[in-house]
């Protein structure tokens, strides 16, 4: 038999083995420790026994900042959107939104109910009226020569031509610097009444009743159709009064209608103190232009109701979302 298999010699070696897997382990484990080695890990978890785990301490980890999220896209209608050109001319081009508003103008007598025509009749029977007292009012316009009227006249007028139009590029250069769209559609619809209004309906009244102005002193009741004479009705009141009650309908306050309406009036006396129009004259083209102006107002309101922008944020993309609704 071998030495080293003797009994007395078997002890120490288990006793040497016993020791050299304790330093065996406690060096796995230092290297677990020092520096992570995979194999030397799940060695040491293989070999250990298993422990409780330990009691839960709370701790916080400093982790890296995220990049900040996008903010989330405003709803596509409903909320205020930014001004743009597409929202003012109700999402289509402004030749196209004239043509639209000059149709349903012109042919809204089609579609009148007799309420409508109650009211027609009832102004065209004021002012066939009031032509009865046209002599007389024109008198009293041309008396005197204070100087206040005079003043007033010679002001005012220019409300009824480029002035009125110099008012509505200033609503719209505001409303640009500002982004306020209410601004930007005063401009556009008071510059489609003063096309409908004073460059349509009175031009051609005026063509086909060819009434003469008061100052040839032909009488009250001269009217020669096609003669090319341009009294009724007056030009330069249906301007102001388009351009008066669109900015009235745009901002309906008391203050802001008695300067719109007392401005176009003052435009309608001007006429008649410089005895270019008879009183029936100025009130055809008030009654014209106020009528125009408001329906203007309120058939683009309608339209520009369809119509929605918002911004657009997506990956890749930014601008703006337009959405009609027909």
């Amino acid at each position: 038999m071998n030495r080293l298999d003797a009994p007395a010699c078997r002890e120490p070696r288990r006793r040497f083995r016993r020791i050299a897997s304790r330093l065996t382990g406690t060096g796995l484990a230092v290297l677990a420790l020092g520096a992570p080695q995979p194999g030397a890990a799940q060695l040491l978890a293989a070999a250990a026994p298993a422990a409780p785990p330990p009691p839960a301490i709370a701790t916080t980890e400093a982790a890296a900042p995220a990049s900040p999220a996008p903010d989330p896209a405003p709803p596509a209608a409903g909320g205020d959107a930014p001004a743009t050109a597409e929202h003012v001319s109700a999402g289509m081009p402004v030749w196209k939104l004239l043509v639209v508003d000059a149709r349903s103008i012109l042919t809204a007598p089609v579609s009148w109910t007799e309420h409508d025509w109650a009211v027609f009749g009832i102004g065209v029977a004021g002012v066939a009226g009031l032509t009865l007292e046209d002599k007389h009012l024109r008198t009293e316009a041309l008396r005197g020569d204070a100087p206040l009227e005079t003043k007033l006249a010679n002001d005012f007028r220019y409300f009824g031509n480029y002035a009125a139009f110099s008012v509505l590029g200033a609503f719209y250069a505001g409303g640009r610097i500002a982004n306020d769209a209410k601004a930007q559609e005063t401009a556009l619809d008071g510059l489609i009444a003063s096309i409908l209004a004073g460059g349509v309906i009175t031009t051609a009244i005026k063509e086909v009743a060819g009434r003469s102005r008061p100052s040839t002193h032909q009488g009250v009741y001269a009217f020669h159709p096609f003669s090319g004479n341009a009294s009724f009705p007056s030009g330069e009141s249906t301007e102001a009064f388009a351009a008066g009650s669109v900015i009235a309908a745009q901002y309906p306050n008391p203050w802001v209608e008695i300067s719109c309406y007392g401005t176009a009036s003052l435009v309608a006396f001007a006429r008649m103190r410089e005895d270019g129009h008879w009183a029936s004259d100025v009130a055809m083209g008030a009654l014209i232009g106020t009528t125009v102006g408001r329906a203007v107002v309120h058939l683009n309101r309608r339209l520009r109701a369809r119509v929605s922008v918002a911004p657009l944020l997506a990956p890749g993309a930014q601008g703006l979302t337009l959405h009609t609704a027909f």
